[in-house]
């Protein structure tokens, strides 16, 4: 008679663990039909033990959070981490290429460095992938050859000042310290007229940080100041235009002092410079 009591006494705590009082034993809808100790898995309740591995054999209801919620969740992280949010990923910047040697980086030089621009840069020009320095590198403009496309052309070197763990040396030249990470880009003269000197700048990677004063531009993932530079550079907007680009991206209104071509000094006319002398 007692053994009989004891299975009832089991059997009603099953029943109540498992939210008895539905139309089936053990059924749910949520787990708050369920005993404290249990939870509702596929309409059943569960002691939360084997909720566990139910969900692990990929029965819990619970929907996957999917690539876009881990893609967020990284976003994040990198932010409270004080990293770019802006910052591309891997994707559009490519792998990071190790050198540590000059005979290394210089096979990052492409043969033609391309058409010249109205701007110092462009988001056309020819760059290297993102490169790693695992030595440091002395470099000096007559290491690079002259490109197929200006084959008279000297070399003139240039450093981004933003890019920490580089700085210009005697004779023009760049040294480059061990573990900067860093791209290289070209640019033949600008203007047919002017000598005959081709530029390498050594610039902040591709998945390098922007600074408030910068935009990243889609097409080639480097920053460039909010503004003219931008207009020029990204964009591709006559000059005369761009030198009537306020650093928030607006025109600068009429009469505004703009500065266009060898330095002629106009006013903004309905969002284009116009030279003193031709109003």
């Amino acid at each position: 008679m007692a053994e009989r009591a004891n299975w009832g006494a089991i059997g009603l705590a099953l029943l109540v663990a498992c939210g008895g009082g539905d139309d089936e034993p053990g059924a749910c809808r949520r787990s708050s039909d369920c005993a404290l100790n249990a939870r509702c898995v596929n309409g059943f309740c569960v002691a939360r033990e084997d909720a566990g591995s139910a969900r692990d054999a990929g029965r819990d209801a619970t929907p996957d959070a999917g690539p876009d919620a881990a893609r967020d969740a990284a976003r994040d992280a990198a932010r409270d981490a004080g990293v770019d949010a802006a910052a591309p990923d891997a994707g559009p910047c490519g792998a990071t290429m190790e050198v540590s040697t000059l005979e290394e980086l210089l096979t990052f030089v492409p043969a033609a460095y391309g058409p010249s621009f109205p701007a110092d840069w462009d988001s056309q020009a020819a760059s290297s992938p993102d490169l790693r320095a695992t030595a440091t590198l002395t470099v000096l403009p007559e290491d690079f050859p002259s490109p197929t496309d200006c084959p008279d052309c000297s070399t003139r070197l240039l450093l981004d000042a933003n890019l920490a763990g580089a700085a210009t040396i005697a004779g023009g030249g760049v040294r480059i310290e061990s573990g900067v990470e860093f791209r290289m880009r070209f640019a033949n003269p600008h203007d047919g007229s002017l000598a005959a000197q081709t530029t390498v700048r050594f610039e902040r990677p591709c998945a390098g940080h922007c600074f408030a004063s910068e935009l990243r531009c889609s097409e080639d993932q480097a920053c460039y100041e909010a503004g003219e530079s931008f207009c020029l550079a990204c964009e591709h907007r006559p000059g005369r235009e761009c030198a009537c680009v306020g650093s928030d991206g607006e025109p600068l209104p009429d009469d505004s002092a703009c500065v266009y071509g060898l330095f002629l000094i106009g006013e903004c006319k309905m969002g284009a410079c116009v030279y003193q002398f031709m109003r």
